[in-house]
């Protein structure tokens, strides 16, 4: 769990979970939940109140637009980020992957399996590339594959 004070950067441009969700037009619980299964990384202060960042925001309407207008509902978009290739992004070399805890029995996002073990390459979920670029790479995730095969010289 991120905690953050008054004097941290995100608190000043944040909002409480219950303002973030006036202005989603969501209710609370429906943030706390895209937060519980990992969809997205709301920092808390030190009473351990959720705070929404502008870049969450940004990323929720993303997701509400993907429930929206994709028909899917949150389990499918969890199960679409945790098939992004991660070990692309990390430049994993054959034999971290082959070790690699999180790809061996994945069925959440990488960050939310590293954020439940205590973290990936000693970076906080909010600062990692994969979960900065998630969205987009879900709305990528056939694209990004099919390239990955067409790359692989075995093909």
């Amino acid at each position: 769990m991120i905690t953050i004070s008054e004097t941290d950067a995100v608190f000043q441009n944040s909002r409480t979970i219950g303002e973030a969700a006036n202005e989603l037009k969501v209710s609370a619980s429906t943030l706390r939940v895209y937060d519980a299964c990992g969809l997205v990384v709301l920092p808390r202060d030190v009473r351990g109140y959720r705070w929404v960042s502008d870049k969450e925001m940004d990323r929720i309407r993303v997701i509400r637009s993907f429930i929206r207008d994709h028909k899917l509902n949150v389990k499918s978009v969890r199960i679409l980020s945790s098939h992004l290739p991660c070990w692309m992004v990390q430049n994993c070399n054959a034999r971290r992957q082959e070790s690699c805890e999180y790809l061996l029995g994945r069925d959440e996002p990488c960050w939310q399996y590293h954020r439940d073990t205590g973290g990936c390459l000693d970076n906080e979920c909010v600062d990692c590339d994969i979960y900065e670029n998630a969205i987009d790479m879900i709305s990528r995730l056939p694209e990004i594959l099919r390239g990955n095969r067409l790359s692989d010289p075995a093909a």
